[in-house]
């Protein structure tokens, strides 16, 4: 089975060379490296004609503007394994036997589709992201792993098969919660392995922008008005678009930004449900749940952030 790392960069050429040289020391070496390059003006060019000139494995993309996640998405259209390895340009495998691990996972499993690992943030004192919805026991981890409705964008393995059936990813902002919903719909399996380690150099403390803010706070309700019923997603979003509110007060956002921020979200949440609505089948919503409102993951959230702070 071959492995395709499909790597979007902008303006990254440091983390960008870490991460290559990470996967290239990976004991499993039957992979190919597509790096989709968003109009980067830091010598990233240069780099990547090094690693081409010396790697036949290696493919350098690049584009005139920041084509953001459809430049991911043409690097999976390009892309010749059968397994597409999703990442960050800031993120690696944390051990050696990563993708020996993962190939293993996906022949003795053939009925796992999209693999999750866990998530480290180096630069926040090597905190664990704990984005799996319940806890686990990560110590003792079952061959085919835990149960789960998404994975972090930062590390994670997916067939190929998957995203000829349903697609690439809508977009940034809840890409892999979107895209997990498809697959979990369409009927494939994901599976988280905590034993399994992806380090992610970016620090979440660094994510304030207010275009930022703004285009996740949105990216938010159209996630939650695609796939549940109006009312379902309109007490799904309520509590968290508060506390995104007052955030945005204590950052002293710029009144126009959240006036821009409230009209997106009133206008998504009649646009998702009239013309993009894709109802969840009644038997796949605790699969896609897990039984946990976005309020609860609004205080897991906000417990991490707390507990970086204090660092």
């Amino acid at each position: 089975m071959k492995i395709s790392i499909v790597i979007p960069t902008t303006n990254r050429k440091i983390e960008l060379k870490k991460s290559i040289d990470a996967y290239l020391e990976q004991t499993y070496q039957d992979f190919e490296i597509l790096v989709m390059d968003n109009a980067s003006s830091d010598g990233t060019n240069k780099l990547m004609e090094e690693y081409c000139s010396k790697d036949n494995r290696i493919r350098y993309f690049y584009f005139h503007e920041n084509l953001f996640f459809t430049s991911f998405n043409i690097g999976v259209w390009n892309s010749t394994g059968d397994i597409i390895w999703v990442c960050d340009d800031d993120s690696n495998p944390r051990d050696k036997d990563c993708f020996e691990k993962i190939i293993n996972i996906f022949i003795e499993n053939t009925d796992i589709h999209i693999v999750g690992t866990e998530n480290i943030e180096v630069l926040s004192g090597n905190k664990v992201w704990h984005w799996h919805p319940v806890n686990v026991d990560k110590i003792n981890v079952p061959k085919e792993g835990y149960k789960t409705n998404t994975f972090h964008g930062t590390g994670a393995a997916v067939r190929k098969e998957v995203f000829n059936e349903i697609g690439g990813f809508w977009g940034f902002g809840f890409e892999e919660n979107d895209f997990s919903t498809r697959a979990i719909i369409k009927g494939f399996n994901i599976a988280y392995f905590p034993n399994i380690v992806t380090l992610h150099f970016n620090s979440p403390k660094m994510r304030i922008p207010e275009d930022r803010w703004l285009h996740m706070t949105t990216q938010f309700v159209k996630y939650n008005f695609k796939y549940f019923k109006f009312f379902k997603a309109y007490f799904r979003v309520f509590l968290p678009l508060i506390f995104e509110l007052l955030k945005a007060i204590y950052f002293r956002f710029r009144i126009l930004t959240i006036i821009t921020a409230i009209f997106s979200w009133h206008y998504h949440s009649l646009f998702m449900n009239l013309k993009d609505h894709i109802p969840i089948p009644k038997n796949k919503i605790n699969e896609i749940t897990f039984g946990i409102s976005p309020t609860k993951s609004l205080v897991k959230y906000i417990k991490f952030k707390f507990s970086n702070s204090k660092q």
